[in-house]
């Protein structure tokens, strides 16, 4: 069955996605002293700066047959419809960017990954799709850790990453159980 799972993290991590450089997108030193673990998921998608309490992270699981004969960047906005409408809810004006961020008129909030699993053993085969939205950031730390090239902001409308990323933290001024408790409200009135 179709499967919503917000989850939480449990130590800081850098996570990079399936076909990223480790060297090209982290300073490991930097990382590693700051107390972070490095890793690398399954999917595709950009790199991903993680402290406890500071994300919201969550997984939707479907059957293949979910996104069957859409493009890629159209099951992004399959996905995450429900999420833009409940950020819309709390006020706020969120916009899809590029194939799979999600910012509002002030920055990035978020980022997905999604990666298509073929049928096996006579299953149906999946999609496996998750985004991790920043609810608050240590800015200046994000960008001692992540490298962020010019390639990678030429095409952004800000001039570093520490300006890129605008937390939901200081756009709704909720708390982050107050912003979760919405999503989880605005996910159960979906039908997949």
């Amino acid at each position: 069955e179709p499967t919503l799972r917000i989850w939480e993290w449990a130590a800081p991590a850098v996570v990079i996605g399936r076909f990223q450089s480790l060297e090209h997108e982290v300073d490991a030193r930097a990382a590693r002293d700051g107390g972070f673990h490095i890793v690398r998921r399954c999917t595709g998608g950009g790199a991903m700066f993680i402290e406890p309490g500071n994300t919201i992270t969550y997984s939707l699981y479907a059957p293949l047959e979910f996104v069957h004969g859409i493009s890629i960047e159209d099951s992004y906005r399959l996905c995450d419809h429900w999420l833009v409408e409940a950020l819309d809810g709390l006020g706020l004006d969120v916009r899809f960017s590029g194939l799979n961020d999600i910012a509002t008129q002030y920055g990035k909030l978020g980022g997905a990954a999604q990666r298509r699993f073929a049928p096996r053993d006579g299953g149906p085969g999946a999609v496996l799709h998750h985004v991790t939205l920043a609810y608050d950031i240590d800015a200046l730390k994000m960008s001692r850790v992540l490298r962020t090239s010019r390639e990678k902001m030429s095409d952004k409308a800000v001039k570093s990453a520490v300006k890129r990323v605008d937390p939901m933290r200081s756009q709704t001024g909720m708390s982050r159980d107050a912003v979760v408790g919405a999503l989880l409200a605005a996910a159960r009135r979906v039908t997949i």
